[in-house]
């Protein structure tokens, strides 16, 4: 999804203080054209005093605000400290010179995250003002916050969904890149869910609301990531702490440098001065300040229109620092449902009579490894749609729970269930004892299915791995991160099975949710920094007990949002090393920006000690410095560099 990442002049200028800054631009520049004409000194000191006054309000405000109710010096007070000494200096263009390029300066990290915050905010735009409801087989047109729950929204192709709800008529691709973060379109039928902002490409359909509009999904995400980038992260926290002791350490040395020399040495009293008021414009940390916000708001922007919701930039900065990964087993490396592996048939039968028998006793349960064997026999949904429509006569049918099912079907006696079942009712399994015990080894489920009293077969079925799961293990132990581990209620030879598929150095299996939670406490005692990555439900506990927890709970997951710092918007794990990556790259670039602001800095401060700088190239360094970081920053928005 491309986002608008530029704002109109019209609402850059609608500010105040922009407006002013611009005021104070032109009469400073006025001023130079007076002083170039070599006009009247009074004309020239008039016109950069109005550039002085203008621009400089809003910074004496905000000075004055700082030093009255929090009892603190900040930035504003070092420049009207050293406006104030330029003008008793004399110094009328350097004092304007500084008043306006401060000013611009602040209206650029305005600017600039503003800029940031636009590329998510921009997501509120998706969705649609209107939607079209259908009562009593009538459609009418009502703002889509008058939409309750519950009623009925008609969407045609080519239009976007209105409102979260499920499907309850039609059959259409979804676009729903905007939410998820997926290239691809992804089908929908009766049954599933769709989410706000998501296009419909092709079929038309009816949806049933299941939240109001100020609670859909793109609503929540936008809520989420507003309160991510109000929550400092770490280096944040630490610059500020830095700033409030940095800007009155500043503000003594520079009356040191002023007074000292003349005092102990006799040196001139207002050269030294003037150093001095340079020295308090060459100490403003403005790009060092916004060098770590601008970078933390763009990448967790960039993350959110990638489908992958972080919710604070403490979890940003935590997640490129993580040595060990715990994987959730059944419903995050695998798909969550069994699949049919291995159908064995006993001799004189096929494994197609071996599917149908099972098929002749599943189609009536409800079990999980029901549903494999209806869709290795080919069933969909729907029986007439599948081709598959018994007609057969089924009598006696009995379902033994966790067991197996038997039924009489056209005079014929059928059982399809587990090897203790068969064996409990009476069939000889010596022959197949060999063959069980290697599909239970390899961590398939064995069933039996017999005829009257004879096997005819068996079937083995096992929760499959993600397709990119493997792919997704291996990127991660190529950063770097070769400790990972999983975390399973499961038996430990299903366990083993799957871990032996990927690059998992440890298997914890059989855990009840409390002692995965322990699972992890004993980890992050361990190795201090610890993510968690699980489906948002089961996983709640050890999700929120580790460093930083990732879930794939989907755009409609309450649970999985409101647990874990990471949500996959998409269940997609190939996404996991995008966000690792993503957080490597903003560190760095958060590095570049300190090194660049303080390396700046410490250049000019040595120039100006040996009286080689001015009030103007001060603050115009420091301009310089925040255009430089602002930029590095604003690169996060982009995919790659």
């Amino acid at each position: 999804m491309a986002l608008d990442l530029k704002l109109p002049l019209s609402e850059l200028f609608a500010e105040t203080e922009t407006r002013l800054t611009a005021l104070s631009g032109l009469f400073f520049l006025a001023g130079v054209i007076l002083s170039l004409a070599s006009a009247p000194s009074w004309a020239q000191a008039g016109v950069y005093l109005a550039a002085i006054v203008v621009g400089g309000v809003p910074i004496l405000r905000e000075a004055w605000e700082a030093l009255w109710e929090d009892r603190r010096l900040t930035i504003d007070s070092l420049v009207v400290v050293a406006v104030i000494g330029a003008v008793l200096l004399g110094q009328w263009w350097e004092a304007a010179a500084v008043v306006f390029l401060f000013s611009f300066s602040e209206m650029l990290e305005e600017f600039t995250l503003d800029r940031a915050h636009s590329a998510i905010q921009t997501l509120m735009e998706l969705s649609p003002q209107e939607a079209r409801i259908k009562v009593d087989g009538r459609e009418s047109t009502v703002p889509v916050e008058d939409v309750a729950v519950g009623m009925i929204v008609a969407v045609r192709p080519g239009e976007r969904v209105p409102v979260d709800g499920d499907v309850v008529a039609g059959e259409s691709t979804i676009d729903q890149a905007a939410i998820t973060g997926e290239s691809a379109p992804v089908a929908k039928t009766s049954g599933d869910s769709v989410f706000a902002g998501t296009i419909n490409q092709q079929g038309y359909l009816e949806i049933a609301a299941t939240r109001p509009s100020t609670d859909n999904a793109i609503a929540r995400i936008v809520r989420l990531v507003e309160e991510a980038q109000q929550e400092k992260a770490p280096t944040a926290q630490f610059i500020d702490r830095f700033a409030a002791y940095y800007t009155p350490g500043i503000v003594v040395l520079a009356f040191l440098v002023a007074t000292v020399p003349w005092l102990a040495f006799e040196q001139p009293l207002e050269e030294w001065v003037y150093r001095g008021l340079v020295l308090l414009l060459v100490g403003c940390p403005c790009a060092l300040v916004i060098s770590t916000p601008i970078s933390i708001v763009a990448a967790i922007a960039r993350s959110a229109r990638s489908g992958v919701l972080m919710k604070s930039g403490a979890v940003l900065e935590l997640l490129g620092q993580a040595k060990v990964m715990a994987f959730d087993k059944t419903g995050t490396l695998t798909r969550g449902q069994p699949e049919v592996t291995d159908v064995i048939p006993a001799e004189g039968f096929s494994e197609s009579d071996v599917i149908q028998m099972a098929d002749r006793l599943e189609h009536r349960s409800e079990h999980q490894l029901a549903a494999a064997i209806l869709r290795r026999a080919g069933h969909t949904d729907t029986e007439e749609d599948s081709g598959h429509v018994h007609t057969e006569e089924i009598q006696d049918f009995e379902a033994i729970a966790g067991r197996g099912v038997r039924a009489r079907v056209d005079g014929t006696v059928y059982v399809c269930g587990s090897p203790d079942f068969l064996s409990s009712i009476g069939y000889d399994l010596v022959p197949y004892q060999e063959t069980i015990a290697a599909l239970q080894d390899a961590g398939k489920t064995a069933l039996l299915v017999a005829q009257d009293k004879q096997i005819a077969g068996l079937i083995a079925t096992m929760d499959t791995l993600r397709p990119e799961a493997e792919p997704t293990l291996h990127a991660i132990n190529d950063m770097g991160i070769s400790h990972m581990v999983m975390l399973t209620g499961d038996s430990q030879p299903t366990a083993t099975a799957i871990a032996q598929q990927l690059p998992v150095r440890h298997v914890s299996a059989e855990l009840l949710p409390w002692q995965k939670l322990v699972a992890i406490q004993d980890l992050v005692k361990a190795h201090g920094n610890v993510l968690m990555v699980g489906d948002g439900v089961n996983d709640a506990p050890a999700l929120a007990s580790a460093t930083a927890g990732i879930a794939l709970g989907g755009a409609g997951a309450d649970v999985a949002l409101e647990t874990a710092d990471v949500v996959l918007m998409g269940d997609d794990l190939s996404k996991i090393p995008t966000a690792l990556q993503l957080s490597r790259r903003t560190m760095t670039v958060i590095k570049q920006n300190i090194t660049f602001s303080l390396g700046i800095k410490l250049l000019v401060l040595v120039l100006t000690l040996f009286g080689l700088t001015y009030l103007w190239m001060a603050i115009l360094a420091d301009v310089g410095a925040t255009i430089l970081v602002a930029g590095n920053g604003l690169r996060l928005l982009r995919s790659s560099d």
